[in-house]
């Protein structure tokens, strides 16, 4: 992960110039560890690998400024544990709600080939984006029966999350190969594009060229 990184502050200061300054300092090992004990859970490796290296990336003008992630600006280990917690309050206000259990399945047979829980929100999804909508990226701890652990998320607040990648740390990958294939590139107003065409890209998964 730190070869990686290493690899995308490289392609960040000869492409996009604008972005590198906005990644903050790394967190502490014990931040980290403070983070895991709030929300019961264990970061994995590559996650673990990005809050050391930034804890995140500034968000103080997120309405203006273009997002690290296609999908949001990248959580601070604080803004994590905000809209973790926030995520958590909803939840628990719907399980009150008449038929809200409904949104909440008991796992059976027919969830086999589920990449997904098909489960509105679970407190084993930890946010790493945020935007000023529902709208964010998650690692998910509590995949599916034919998911991976670790897999990333993109939620638009619908309840039917997609898997994009199979970990943060392909998510990453993709990005530092396409910027080198010349197939992303960074807008100053937009964030990251189509280099061919100059739209935003709302689907990370239309860059693996698939």
């Amino acid at each position: 992960m730190n070869e990686l990184w290493g690899r995308l502050e490289s392609l960040f200061e000869a492409h996009a110039p604008t972005l590198l300054p906005t990644l903050r300092p790394p967190a502490s090992a014990q931040q980290i560890e403070a983070a895991e004990r709030t929300m019961g859970i264990s970061f994995t490796e590559d996650l673990r690998a990005a809050y050391l290296r930034h804890d995140g990336a500034a968000d103080e003008t997120m309405e203006h400024r273009p997002f690290f992630f296609h999908y949001g600006a990248w959580c601070s280990l604080e803004r994590m544990l905000e809209k973790w917690h926030s995520m958590c309050d909803l939840v628990a206000s719907l399980k009150d709600e008449p038929g809200g259990d409904d949104q909440f399945p008991v796992e059976d047979d027919s969830w086999a080939d589920l990449e997904v829980r098909p489960e509105y929100w679970n407190r084993h999804r930890i946010p790493v984006s945020r935007t000023n909508t529902i709208n964010s990226l998650y690692v998910d701890l509590q995949p599916g029966p034919a998911g991976v652990r670790g897999q990333l998320l993109q939620d638009s607040g619908a309840g039917e999350p997609l898997v994009i990648a199979r970990s943060l740390n392909e998510y990453l990958g993709t990005m530092a190969d396409r910027i080198e294939q010349g197939l992303l590139a960074w807008d100053n107003n937009k964030g990251w594009v189509n280099a061919s065409t100059g739209t935003t890209v709302l689907e990370w998964k239309s860059m693996w060229g698939r």
